[in-house]
C-alpha cells in the first residue's frame, strides 16, 4: 500500500502552475482539483489579481477553467509540487476548493497550511457542501481548514452537524461566487430565453428537457428512462444532451437513444452545441436533470424543475461511493427545491410536473427561499479572506 504523501504525488502528475506574476502585499495559494471548484475560485482570483501575489495549483479538469484568458494567469515553471508549496512560498493565506472526486491538491494545502500556522479558506462550490466528510474520512480535523465558505444556507446546518468541533465562529454562508454571473443572467433571462430557443429552432410554448451527463456509465441506462418517458406521455417535450467536460465518451455512444427519440416523433432532438454557455442553456429551458450535476444546483437558481435521476442501482451506488451520502439525504430533495427520482415508477409524474402550475409555483417559491441569488457571493468570500488575513495579523 502507498502512502498518503506518495498518492498524493502520483495523483498531482497532471497538475499545471499558474501565476498572475503581479508583487502583490503577500502571496495567496490557490489550489483547485475539479472543474466546480476552479469555477468557484476563477471570481476568487479575478477579484484578487492587484492585490496579491497569486500561486494557483490546478489538476486537469481545474485547469481548463483557471487556464482560461479571463483570469489573466501565466505559467509558472520550475514551481515545486504541490506538496511543497506552502513552505516554498510561504503564502499568507491558502484557499482551495471542494472537490468531489477525492485526496489531492486541496487536501494536502489544506494540512500543509495547518502544519505551518498558516490560514486556510475552503470554499465549497457546490452540489452539498454538506456531507465533508466524504472528501477526508479517516483523516481527522488536522485536513480541514480554519475557515469554511459554505454555498447556500441549509449547508451550514448540515456541516455543523458534520463537523460538531469545528469552530461555528469561522462557518460563513457566502455562497458559491461562480453563481454571481447567474444573477446577472437572470436579470437578462427573457432576452436570452428568447435568444437561445430562436437559435434552437424552439418555440416559445414548448418544453425543453436538458440532460446533463457526468462521465458515469449509468448515464447511458438513465437517458434510456428518459428517452422511454418522454416518448410515452401526451405532451410533446424537446431534449438535449449536454455532455460533461471530462466526460471521454462521444456523443456517438448516446447517438442510438437519441435517434430512438427522434424518431418516435414526440419532441424535437436538439443539438446543444449550439449553445456555447450552459448557463445559457439552462435560462432558455424548462427542466433540468441528472444524476447530481452542478447543472442542477444552476437549474434550481434558474428557478427551474429540476430532477435528480437516482432511480437506477448503480447512480445510487455512485453517489453513496463518491459522496458518502444517501439520495434522501440530499438537501435539495428535502426541502422540495427539487425532485428526487429513486424509482423509475417516479420519473413520468416527476417530468408531468411541467403542466402542473401549481407544482411549479410551490418548488419556485421554496427554491427562492432556500437559494437566493443576489449576486454578491464573490464579495462575501473576499470578506472572509480579508478577516482570516487581520486575524493572523492580530496573533
Amino acid at each position: 500500500m502507498i502512502g498518503e504523501e506518495s498518492r498524493e504525488r502520483l495523483l498531482g502528475k497532471e497538475v499545471e502552475v499558474f501565476t498572475n506574476q503581479f508583487i502583490g502585499r503577500g502571496t495567496l495559494i490557490i489550489g483547485s482539483k475539479d472543474t466546480g471548484s476552479g469555477e468557484a475560485l476563477g471570481p476568487i482570483i479575478k477579484a484578487l489579481e492587484n492585490d496579491y501575489t497569486i500561486v494557483v495549483y490546478a489538476d486537469r479538469l481545474a485547469a481548463r477553467v483557471l487556464g482560461k484568458s479571463q483570469y489573466s494567469l501565466e505559467a509558472l515553471n520550475n514551481a515545486p509540487e504541490y506538496t511543497q508549496a506552502v513552505g516554498y512560498f510561504n503564502p499568507e493565506l491558502v484557499l482551495t476548493g471542494v472537490s468531489q472526486s477525492g485526496p489531492g491538491i486541496e487536501r494536502s494545502l489544506t494540512r500543509q497550511a495547518r502544519a505551518g500556522g498558516t490560514p486556510s479558506i475552503w470554499i465549497s462550490d457546490g452540489l452539498f457542501g454538506t456531507k465533508p466528510s466524504h472528501l477526508f474520512y479517516p483523516h481527522g480535523l488536522d485536513v480541514y481548514p480554519d475557515y469554511v465558505c459554505l454555498p447556500y444556507n441549509v449547508s451550514q446546518r448540515f456541516f455543523e452537524e458534520t463537523v460538531p468541533k469545528f469552530n461555528r465562529e469561522r462557518i460563513y454562508v457566502t455562497g458559491n461566487p461562480a453563481f454571481d454571473e447567474l444573477f446577472l443572467l437572470a436579470q437578462r433571462k427573457s432576452e436570452i430565453r428568447e435568444r437561445v430557443r430562436r437559435e434552437l429552432g424552439i418555440d416559445s410554448l414548448t418544453k425543453l428537457m436538458v440532460f446533463a451527463s457526468q462521465a458515469d456509465a449509468c448515464d447511458i441506462d438513465i437517458l434510456a428512462d428518459v428517452v422511454d418517458t418522454l416518448i410515452n406521455i401526451p405532451e410533446d417535450i424537446a431534449l438535449t444532451l449536454r455532455l460533461h467536460p471530462a466526460d471521454r465518451r462521444k456523443i456517438d455512444e448516446f447517438k442510438p437513444l437519441l435517434d430512438r427519440f427522434k424518431q418516435a416523433g414526440k419532441g424535437k432532438l436538439v443539438d446543444s452545441d449550439m449553445v456555447g454557455e450552459i448557463n445559457e442553456l439552462v435560462v432558455a429551458s424548462d427542466l433540468v436533470a441528472s444524476k447530481f450535476s452542478t447543472v442542477n444546483l444552476k437549474g434550481i437558481y434558474f428557478r427551474k424543475l429540476v430532477l435528480y435521476l437516482l432511480e437506477s442501482e448503480e447512480a445510487r451506488r455512485v453517489l453513496r461511493y463518491d459522496q458518502k451520502i444517501e439520495p434522501d439525504e440530499l438537501p435539495m430533495i428535502q426541502l422540495g427545491d427539487a425532485i428526487g427520482v429513486l424509482d423509475i415508477d417516479q420519473l413520468r409524474p416527476a417530468v408531468e410536473l411541467l403542466f402542473n402550475t401549481n407544482s411549479l409555483q410551490g418548488i419556485i417559491k421554496a427554491q427562492e427561499t432556500d437559494y437566493p441569488l443576489d449576486g454578491k457571493n464573490t464579495e462575501r468570500v473576499v470578506s472572509v479572506i480579508e478577516t482570516a488575513r487581520r486575524q493572523r495579523d492580530q496573533k
